[in-house]
């Protein structure tokens, strides 16, 4: 291969790769980077990507060594000591990153500016004072990162000001759902004048967020472990790192990569969701305990050979705590007070989604008669990045009809709308089973292109099984008349919601799955 079309074919795989690893899609973007180092191998910017991804996944010392190499060839590139500084922080070597960011500040590039990275290796390797000097001089820039605020916050705690701290996070907490940084904020203010854990058999336990919407799924969790364990609610790996946990609690694929960051730390899945979709075994396998929503699930796994590396703990479902105990208000919507509300929650996978079966106007697909019933649409909180197109004619045709109420808000809980509303219209979310649990009717589309398209389709999953729960409609055009007769009828397929209630929540319905996760955690000897 000519060093022109290796030169282009290396550019290609890199913004390829970029592209699958914006959409999350990291398995897919590995070869596509090996591939292109092959090619090129002295490319110290292809290098830098690898490097940056390795990092990414919780591999910094494979990073580390990728960065190395980069500024043996260019020891003043400072976007390479910015990453070789987060290296040592995810390695808990804070004097070392300390070190790497000043390096940074000296050499070629846009690192000349007060970092709060930099304040944040400071703090962590005792030089106090240096910290708040960083870190005043980060807030004070124009546009300062909502990261560099959260920093401050931490380091006037350590200083005593616990006032400045809470109105920081006060300020953060602001920011709505869609803020990680957010949502951590709002973690710190609940746990903020808590009195200190006492319990002999409490553990360093550490709640990793991965995406915004996972705040709703864990908050149960935190909010019944923290009398009991030291918590830590955090979004960043170097946090945790510093947090030095024993045990780390998370709802997604991601905790592989944070148990090769923290070997010691004990991993806990919640999962975030009830259903399959090809995609539950796989999480089973990245965790020492994978909670269930009851023992009964169990089978599930094991039935196909899976199972997590310490055992499965049957806690209920995290999420559906406040909805099951009472402590939800649900959503204030709209409309006549004699209307009743019809609830439309897809899912995101191409093969399997309602919002592939419903053209370019999915309200009158769903509603030819807008007096026929309040429509409110809650997506899946990832639509709108994952498939724009489908997010811009759900927002055009909401515009276009009366009587629609679309939850702008990607990341927002749906369980005030669950309790909200009347009956339920989803496809293969596990808002569905959520409908169960309180007895919701629902109406489940049944994508045809399932068979075609089989990436998302488990037969043998819940949400295969329990179809009957539900009115099943796999054309479009019987979605009106579907919805009409089950609103007219609630009771219809009552039996099988209890069926499916029983099998899925068995007798954990009481809205306690948070203190159930945290009596697991404190019956756990040292070492798991």
């Amino acid at each position: 291969m000519s060093a022109e079309k290796a030169n282009n074919r290396v550019a290609t795989l890199l913004a390829e790769a970029q592209r699958l690893m914006a959409l999350q899609r990291s398995e897919q973007a590995v070869p596509l980077l090996n591939e292109a180092l092959k090619l090129d191998p002295w490319n110290s910017e292809l290098r830098l990507q690898v490097g940056s991804f390795a990092l990414r996944q919780g591999s910094h010392k494979q990073a580390l060594r990728h960065f190395e190499i980069c500024v043996a060839e260019d020891p003043g590139k400072s976007a390479v000591w910015l990453q070789i500084g987060s290296c040592h922080m995810l390695a808990g070597r804070h004097v070392e990153a300390a070190q790497a960011y000043a390096q940074a500040r000296q050499g070629n590039g846009d690192a000349g500016a007060p970092s709060w990275r930099y304040a944040r290796a400071l703090r962590l390797s005792g030089q106090t004072a240096q910290a708040a000097q960083e870190i005043q001089a980060t807030v004070a820039l124009p546009n300062a990162e909502t990261a560099a605020y959260h920093e401050c916050a931490q380091l006037c705690m350590e200083l005593g000001k616990r006032n400045d701290a809470e109105r920081i996070w006060r300020r953060l907490a602001a920011l709505g759902s869609k803020s990680l940084v957010g949502a951590c904020a709002r973690a710190r203010l609940a746990m903020l004048d808590d009195p200190p854990v006492t319990a002999p058999d409490a553990k360093r336990v550490a709640f990793h967020l991965k995406s915004a919407f996972h705040e709703a799924i864990i908050t149960p969790g935190y909010m019944a472990c923290r009398s009991s364990h030291h918590v830590l609610v955090s979004h960043d790996a170097e946090e945790l790192v510093a947090f030095d946990p024993d045990v780390i609690v998370a709802c997604d694929s991601h905790l592989a990569a944070m148990k090769t960051l923290m070997p010691r730390a004990i991993t806990v899945q919640t999962r975030h969701g009830m259903g399959s979709k090809g995609h539950a075994p796989l999480l089973a396998q990245t965790c020492d305990y994978l909670c269930l929503s009851h023992q009964r699930q169990e089978g599930f796994f094991t039935g196909r050979g899976v199972r997590p590396a310490r055992g499965f703990w049957p806690i209920g479902y995290l999420q559906l705590d406040p909805l099951l105990n009472g402590s939800l208000a649900p959503a204030a919507l709209p409309g006549k007070p004699w209307m009743r509300s019809v609830l439309f929650a897809p899912t995101i996978g191409e093969s399997v989604s309602a919002l592939g079966m419903l053209g370019d106007d999915p309200v009158a697909a769903l509603r030819p008669d807008a007096e026929a019933f309040m429509l409110v649409i809650k997506a899946h909180p990832e639509t709108a990045m994952r498939h724009p197109d489908w997010w811009a004619r759900l927002s055009a045709s909401a515009r276009r009809h009366a009587n629609v109420v679309l939850v702008n808000d990607p990341m927002a809980d749906i369980m005030p709308y669950v309790a909200a509303c009347d009956l339920m219209v989803t496809d293969v979310s596990s808002v569905m089973f959520f409908a169960a649990a309180v007895d919701m009717p629902l109406v489940l589309l049944s994508n045809p292109a399932r068979h075609s398209h089989p990436e998302r389709f488990d037969p043998e999953g819940p949400e295969w099984r329990w179809r009957n729960m539900g009115e099943e409609v796999e054309d479009a055009a019987d979605l009106p008349s579907a919805i009409a007769a089950v609103l007219a009828s609630p009771e219809r397929h009552g039996a099988a919601r209890q069926a499916c209630r029983d099998d899925m929540l068995g007798d954990l319905t009481d809205g306690r799955a948070g203190e159930r996760l945290s009596r697991r955690i404190a019956a756990l000897a040292p070492g798991g």
